[in-house]
């Protein structure tokens, strides 16, 4: 991998990093302004009918940042056992993350959606009355994520230069 290409897989994943996000804060957003039930001894917020589109572009643009970390693993830069130790972390925590992407982006093969509910993340209801979190950006999955991001930005910094660009280094405040 030359600089000019670092220098690119830097900027996507700053971007996919932004966008990622971008759909967090308005789930979060969402899920705070939502109405709530009286359920007598406890509140819950009603999330039902929410669309789930910032569920969809989060797991879009979590896949992205895979792709460019397979790139940086492939490509053998210093750091990247510790992004692969980060990538290995999200995938063993999300490890649906990929099939739901292609899921509901890819409309020719999109039936293994069906069974998707959102709640401010997109869960897959279990006979038993368990549940599964698919893809879920309020918790660890995001901090993970997180973790994945800072590895492969630093891995890509040996190569390319830092800049003072627009975007905010790493918002894991949880908003």
């Amino acid at each position: 991998m030359n600089i000019e290409v670092a220098g690119h897989h830097l900027w996507n994943l700053r971007r996919a990093w932004a966008g990622a996000n971008l759909c967090r804060s308005r789930l979060a957003q969402a899920e705070n302004s939502a109405p709530v039930i009286d359920a007598g001894a406890f509140q819950i917020k009603d999330l039902r009918g929410r669309a789930g589109h910032d569920v969809d572009y989060y797991a879009w643009e979590g896949v992205r940042i895979l792709k460019i970390v397979d790139k940086v693993i492939k490509a053998g830069l210093r750091g990247r056992d510790e992004v692969t130790r980060a990538r290995d972390a999200l995938r063993a925590e999300a490890p649906l993350l990929e099939e739901f992407r292609n899921q509901v982006t890819h409309v020719e093969d999109n039936r293994g959606a069906d069974d998707i509910v959102y709640f401010g993340d997109a869960v897959r209801l279990l006979p038993n009355g368990g549940v599964e979190y698919v893809v879920d950006p309020r918790y660890r999955q995001h901090d993970l994520l997180a973790r994945l991001v800072a590895a492969t930005e630093a891995a890509l910094l040996t190569l390319a230069s830092p800049d003072n660009g627009p975007l905010k280094r790493y918002d894991n405040s949880g908003a």
